[in-house]
């Protein structure tokens, strides 16, 4: 009568990374592994991405390819990645990267970029407003500005005592005024945009000249 051999097979475990020590290396392993894309679904390479572990300070992320960007390595600890790119809102998101059996277990991310909803139509820049201590209508006003670090001027819009600069411009201006028989006058400005960052917030400027020389 025939038997079934029987074989005996004997396991061991490696010493070191527990059980897995043939699967760690030395390589360092991302905290975070990312992509940014609008609402469409395209990449966002030009995104500014920074984060924070646990609160300390902010570090940039590395983009690698296309919409593609990790941040931090071998790190733990809660992270909080911020997302900047102009023509949409910033976004924040929060997650928490853990410790792996030989690397930190890298946490995953897909940034969704929205962009402003805004109105096609710009504001001005710059809302000027002439006046005369006489009352007097002035003649043949003028007024123009110019940008910091240019070298020339651009006219401004308007007529009488009404004149707007710029159309969704921001940064430091400064804005001249002049009219027949009048000594020109100018004021330095700074436009900033509006809290929904479609536009700039208008900056309001009066001049006021005397009565005709």
């Amino acid at each position: 009568m025939r038997h079934p051999l029987l074989f005996l097979v004997l396991l061991t475990a490696s010493p070191g990374c527990g059980s897995q020590e043939a699967m760690c290396d030395d390589g360092l392993a991302p905290s975070v592994i990312g992509t940014v894309v609008d609402e469409s679904g395209a990449d966002l390479p030009s995104t500014l991405i920074t984060y924070t572990i646990d609160g300390g300070e902010p570090q940039e992320c590395t983009f690698t390819e296309g919409a593609a960007f990790e941040c931090g390595s071998e790190e733990l600890g809660v992270f909080v990645l911020s997302a900047t790119l102009w023509g949409y809102y910033d976004l924040t998101s929060q997650l928490t990267v853990y410790d792996g059996a030989c690397h930190v277990n890298s946490a995953e991310v897909e940034i969704v970029m929205v962009a402003w909803d805004c109105t096609v139509q710009p504001l001005p820049s710059v809302a000027v407003t002439l006046t005369s201590l006489s009352d007097a209508l002035l003649e043949n006003p003028v007024v123009s500005w110019q940008a910091a670090g240019s070298e020339e001027r651009e006219d401004c819009s308007g007529s009488g005592a009404d004149w707007v600069c710029g159309s969704d411009d921001a940064g430091e201006f400064t804005v001249y005024a002049s009219a027949d028989g009048l000594t020109e006058q100018s004021q330095s400005v700074v436009v900033e945009w509006a809290e929904d960052q479609c536009h700039v917030a208008t900056v309001p400027v009066l001049f006021e000249f005397p009565a005709a020389e």
